[in-house]
Parts: structure tokens; sequence; C-alpha cells
């Protein structure tokens, strides 16, 4: 009801509509109705004059969320699928500054934009790691370190240290 009360408002401003489809998914997705928010945004994506790159945010975002809810609840099939489905949309604005392009997320939401990606690719490594899929993980980690900046390089480091230390994959991925 409300968010139909907040369309009257955008006086069919785009941006504001769109803005406000986007929140209601979001709000939908906080609701456990996950696939369904996620599916919205998508056929949201679809539509004529529609910003196509708050659609991936928001879609990646997303996926990362329930990709890691996958992998904390073992159900790591799942996980893979949706992390390999984030880090393919968030490839595709990993160079541009999302988080200053839409900082309502961060700010609505407290989303970390500026990390998304990377976020994306550990979580999906993780998951690759913790199935035995040691060469997809490895592989991916050696992408990740080449397409980042040196601090993102070390703030990697420090995530994959902190990786249990028992696996038989963590000596693989610490470049020393």
């Amino acid at each position: 009801m409300a968010f139909d009360f907040a369309f009257t408002f955008a006086n069919g401003n785009l941006k504001t509509t769109l803005l406000l489809f986007l929140i209601k998914a979001i709000a939908l997705f906080n609701t456990n109705e996950r696939e369904e928010a996620i599916m919205r945004v998508k056929e949201l994506a679809a539509g004529p004059s529609v910003d196509q790159v708050a659609c991936l945010v928001v879609v990646a975002y997303l996926q990362v969320q329930v990709g890691t809810i996958a992998l904390n609840n073992k159900f790591y099939s799942e996980a893979v699928e949706t992390l390999t489905a984030a880090v393919r949309a968030s490839d595709f604005f990993a160079k541009l500054p999302i988080h200053t392009m839409y900082e309502e997320f961060t700010v609505l939401f407290g989303w970390d934009l500026k990390s998304l990606w990377q976020s994306a690719n550990r979580q999906l490594c993780m998951v690759l790691l913790r199935t035995g899929k040691y060469g997809q993980g490895l592989e991916l980690y050696r992408f990740m370190m080449e397409a980042s900046d040196e601090a993102t390089k070390a703030s990697t480091r420090a995530w994959f240290d902190a990786y249990d230390a028992a696996s038989p994959a963590s000596y693989l991925l610490l470049d020393r």
C-alpha cells in the first residue's frame, strides 16, 4: 500500500519510479520472498528505458545474499549456482563507481556496494574450495588477484588467511 501511494508522487519520473520498484523488490526479498524478488528485478531490467546497471547491481547484491545463506546452510550446489550468477552480473560493473552511482542503496539498506564484486568472487571461491573444486577455486582466486588493485589484493589475502588453515587448498591460495 505504501509503495502504491509513493508511486502517485513519482509524477512519471523514470528514475524515481525505477527506484521505487527496486526498493519494493528489496522489501519483498527481506520478507524471505527471495526468488520472487530477484525475478521481479530481472523482469524490470528487460523493460525499455530502464537503468540496466541499477537492476544488475540489485540482482547481484541479492544473489550474493542468497548464495551466502546457501553456503552457510551447506547447500553447496545452490550456493555455486547463485554466486556464479552474482559474479557474472558484478563483472559487468566491477570497474564502475556503483557505490556513488547508487548510494541510495547504501543509505536505505546499509549495502556495501564498493566491495560487491569482491564479495561475490570471495564467496564463490569459498564455496568452490569447500566442495573440493580446488582448481576452480584457485583459478578464481588468481583472477581476483590479477583484476584487483593493491589495496584489494591485500584485503583478499587477509580474508583468505582467515580461511580454515586445515583446508587442503588453503596453502594454494596464499601468495607469499
